[in-house]
């Protein structure tokens, strides 16, 4: 899809604080907050929580549960460290 160049992959730099460190252990608890809704939109656009999945992943899990997402779509993020664009 994207020129290997262009793709970052980066390490996981809150493993076991934010989210659970075992891979396995995650996919289940992300598994159990994405439930599918009875009532499924076509997005158009979303605002979902990014907080340590214990805070918020029941929240963003209803989100997403509840919208079929577009075959393309932008993710905008802040820049929580300061460093760099304000934006991603």
């Amino acid at each position: 899809m994207f020129p290997k160049e262009l793709v970052m992959t980066r390490e996981p730099a809150v493993a076991g604080k934010f989210y659970s460190a075992s891979a396995n252990t995650l996919l289940r608890e992300i598994e159990s907050y994405l439930k599918r809704s009875d009532c499924v939109y076509n997005a158009k656009a979303i605002v979902a929580p990014h907080a340590g999945y214990m805070y918020s992943g029941a929240v963003a899990g209803a989100v997403y549960g509840s919208v079929r997402l577009p075959r393309r779509f932008i993710v905008l993020g802040p820049n929580h460290t300061g460093m760099g664009v304000p934006l991603s």
